[in-house]
C-alpha cells in the first residue's frame, strides 16, 4: 500500500516538474521582431529602400521587437522598441544603434527614437502612404514634424 502511494506522488510529483518548464525559444518566437512591416514602394512619393533597409538591419537584432522606419529625400526617422526588461539599458542601446545608422546613413539626417508617440505616429504615416498618394512635400513636412516631436521632452 505505502509502495503504491509513494510511486503515485512520484509520478504526480515528476509530471509537475515537466509539464511546468518553460520552454527556452518561447521568448525568441513570440517577441522577436513582431512588428517590422516593409512600406509599400510603389505608393510611395519618395523611394522607401532606405527604411527599408534600415528596418532590415535593425531586425537582425534580437533586442528590438519593432521597428518603423520612413524617409524622405533628407530625412530618415526610425522608432524602435525594446522588451521590457531590456528598458534598463534604453540609453544605451539607442546610442548604439543611433551611431549604427548614421554611419551606415551617411547621406541621411538620422532620428532614431524609442519613444511610443513616435513609433505610433510613423505608423499613421504609414498607413496613409499605403492608402492614398502623399505628395513628397507632404511627407517632408509630417517628418518633420515627427522629427521635432521626437526632440521634445516629457
Amino acid at each position: 500500500m505505502n509502495y503504491l502511494r509513494l510511486t503515485l506522488i512520484l509520478f504526480i510529483f515528476s509530471f509537475l516538474i515537466v509539464g511546468c518548464q518553460k520552454d527556452p525559444d518561447y521568448h525568441k518566437t513570440t517577441e522577436h521582431n513582431q512588428g517590422i512591416t516593409n512600406t509599400s514602394v510603389k505608393k510611395a512619393p519618395v523611394d522607401q529602400g532606405i527604411s527599408a533597409k534600415a528596418k532590415n538591419l535593425l531586425g537582425e537584432d534580437e533586442r528590438i521587437t519593432s521597428v518603423q522606419a520612413i524617409n524622405d529625400d533628407k530625412h530618415l526617422v526610425i522608432a524602435v522598441s525594446v522588451p521590457h526588461l531590456q528598458r534598463f539599458k534604453l540609453e544605451k542601446t539607442k546610442k548604439r544603434l543611433d551611431k549604427q545608422m548614421k554611419k551606415e546613413f551617411q547621406n541621411h539626417h538620422v532620428t532614431l527614437s524609442t519613444d511610443k508617440k513616435i513609433q505610433l505616429e510613423l505608423e499613421q504615416l504609414q498607413k496613409e502612404m499605403d492608402n492614398q498618394q502623399l505628395s513628397q512635400k507632404t511627407l517632408s513636412k509630417k517628418l518633420k514634424h515627427i522629427i521635432k516631436l521626437s526632440k521634445e521632452e516629457t
